[in-house]
């Protein structure tokens, strides 16, 4: 399942003429790049790099080029979230080498620490847009308000792993009891292997089925942020010179505000 969206569909092709059109036009940017490449596929240990934006943009153009950084990084982060559907499909590994309550505890802490990262991304994507002019303080916060309402339940989740405990639930808890007293009750044992296979199976299918319901929801903020990219008053134009020539105000949908509660009740 795909969380692509017909308008962050059309981000690519606008980016690859932003580049094409003005960051590879700049006085010494090819140079720099070729720099780059060389060094990262022949590295040079006497020569000491800097970070990722060592060019020295121009102020105006900076701006432009955190906020784009900005949209990659939180695209990104929404592709590695929904691909978590994948690791609710299999049991990779050995059970000797690693038990299957922990590497769905593992997965399932990953996978909620997920929503977190996105949030703050999200966040920063909102505001290196707000820099360069291009959305209003109100309709950012606006709609990053909105995010932590929908994924209040996840993000809550998140927390309690980071600064309480580990994520747990009834299901957890049984696969590892299950576990535990199969070697030492030999008459059962047999049995409660099978139940120990069928409730993993099971639980790792309703996780999977979570990711996927949530990677949806997510969707729709990746549209609104790629909306906000390619808004007719966007800088990523080249018909506008490249600069943004007005404010992008955002509303919610309907329909995004009222899946909040519905969220809320899964």
């Amino acid at each position: 399942m795909s969380v692509e969206t017909e308008n962050s569909k059309k981000v690519w092709p606008l980016l690859a003429n932003f580049f094409k059109n003005k960051t590879f036009k700049m006085p010494g940017f090819k140079d720099f790049k070729e720099k780059r490449i060389k060094n990262a596929l022949l590295p040079d240990e006497n020569e000491v790099t800097d970070g990722p934006y060592v060019f020295p943009f121009p102020k105006e153009y900076k701006v432009q080029h955190v906020a784009l950084e900005a949209y990659l990084a939180l695209y990104q982060s929404i592709m590695d979230l929904a691909d978590y559907q994948h690791y609710f499909r299999r049991f990779p590994f050995k059970e000797k080498d690693i038990s299957k309550h922990d590497y769905i505890r593992v997965t399932c802490e990953n996978y909620l620490s997920s929503f977190y990262v996105i949030k703050e991304r999200f966040r920063n994507y909102l505001n290196k847009m707000k820099e360069a002019a291009c959305i209003s303080n109100k309709s950012a916060g606006l709609i990053i308000k909105n995010f932590e309402k929908r994924f209040n339940h996840e993000i809550k989740q998140r927390h309690s792993k980071h600064h309480r405990e580990d994520f747990t639930s009834e299901n957890i808890k049984r696969l590892s009891m299950l576990r535990l007293f199969a070697p030492s009750w030999e008459k059962a044992t047999e049995f409660l292997d099978r139940e120990h296979s069928l409730e993993f199976r099971r639980y790792m299918r309703e996780w999977h089925d979570k990711v996927v319901l949530r990677s949806q929801h997510l969707s729709e903020y990746l549209d609104i942020a790629s909306q906000i990219l390619i808004a007719p008053t966007s800088f990523i134009h080249q018909e506008n010179g490249f600069e943004c020539k007005g404010m992008v105000h955002v509303e919610i949908s309907k329909k995004t505000n009222d899946s909040i509660s519905d969220s809320l009740k899964k």
